[in-house]
């Protein structure tokens, strides 16, 4: 068993307190460091203070409105506050291509028909009011009159 003597306790609490001294001098200088290269001139801040100076410019300009122009104002930001779902819906929600169909025989009621879907129906309907006589009383059609117009064979 060794016996540590008080003297040998002194001389490591000296060493440490040495240590510890010589380490906290080396963080004060390199604070310093940071501090003396750190850029204080007029200009080296001046976007922050064009910033600042444009939104007091902007902050006074709201400031001498009149009541009417603030009201206004106040309507519209409690509107975007209230509909605030619904703008950021209409703001980011788009349709994926994957969800686009092509075809006039899907079921699906959550997806979009395509441009050239949209242009086929509207070739459909072309071709069936052309088929139709001038003068058509759509009340008294009939199951053969439609076919019949469909094949374009319809006559009065």
């Amino acid at each position: 068993m060794k016996l540590i003597y008080l003297k040998d306790l002194e001389e490591f609490a000296k060493s440490i307190s040495k240590k510890v001294k010589a380490l906290m001098a080396v963080q004060q200088n390199e604070a310093n460091s940071a501090v003396s290269n750190h850029n204080t001139s007029v200009s080296a801040h001046d976007d922050i203070r064009n910033l600042v100076t444009e939104l007091t410019t902007r902050l006074n300009a709201l400031a001498d409105c009149d009541d009417t122009t603030l009201d206004q104002l106040s309507e519209i930001v409690a509107y975007i506050k209230s509909n605030r779902t619904l703008i950021e819906n209409v703001t980011t929600n788009k349709v994926n291509v994957s969800d686009i169909i092509d075809n006039l025989t899907s079921t699906a009621a959550n997806k979009a028909l395509s441009a050239n879907q949209g242009r086929i129906l509207k070739e459909l309907i072309d071709t069936l009011t052309a088929n139709i006589p001038g003068e058509f009383d759509f009340n008294e059609i009939t199951d053969a009159d439609i076919d019949k117009i469909i094949n374009g064979t319809y006559t009065e």
